[in-house]
């Protein structure tokens, strides 16, 4: 069989020689990642992009009551209007890489709360999924900090997002 290349933005996995069972399996990975992707760009504006040495990290954040309901069961992820999820993908050229993430998310009144982020591990795929509570019409301030794997590179990516609670 001759090779085939699935794209998804950044991600590339290549299939030799495999059975049909491991291109369905590859397929629903890259389904139900591009799936958070797609909703993390339509709900939040679009995913932001941040730079550091070697390496790239792109994260969204998003109302967790715009994810389908599967996708939520998959995850295990509360589907509400009062909880925001985080997406943060950490890419080297365009292979993703296991990093150390920690993400705080603070109010306007200064209350602290770190969020921890978990490890999703689809096929070649490799992300952090965090939720948080948050009041409607409430600007979170988020401070992520991202160390990838065997590596002394340590980045602090910090930014601002106001959410809503009205989800339809």
């Amino acid at each position: 069989m001759s090779a085939i290349t699935i794209t998804v933005p950044r991600l590339r996995a290549t299939a030799c020689s495999a059975t049909g069972k491991q291109l369905i399996a590859l397929w629903r990975s890259l389904y139900a990642s591009a799936l958070l992707i797609l909703v993390a760009g339509a709900s939040a504006g679009q995913a932001r992009e941040f730079p550091f040495g070697d390496y790239v990290a792109h994260i969204s954040a998003f109302n967790s009551g715009f994810i389908s309901p599967d996708t939520a069961k998959i995850y295990n992820i509360e589907r509400s209007g009062k909880v925001g999820l985080i997406n943060i993908s950490v890419l080297k050229g365009d292979r993703p890489v296991k990093a150390s993430v920690k993400v705080v998310v603070t109010n306007l009144m200064t209350q602290k709360r770190t969020v921890p982020a978990r490890l999703i591990e689809e096929g070649q795929a490799l992300y952090y999924l965090a939720t948080f509570p948050h009041s409607n019409e409430e600007t979170l301030r988020f401070s992520v900090e991202i160390e990838p794997e065997h590596r002394s590179e340590r980045k602090r990516i910090e930014f601002s997002q106001k959410f809503y609670s009205d989800v339809r």
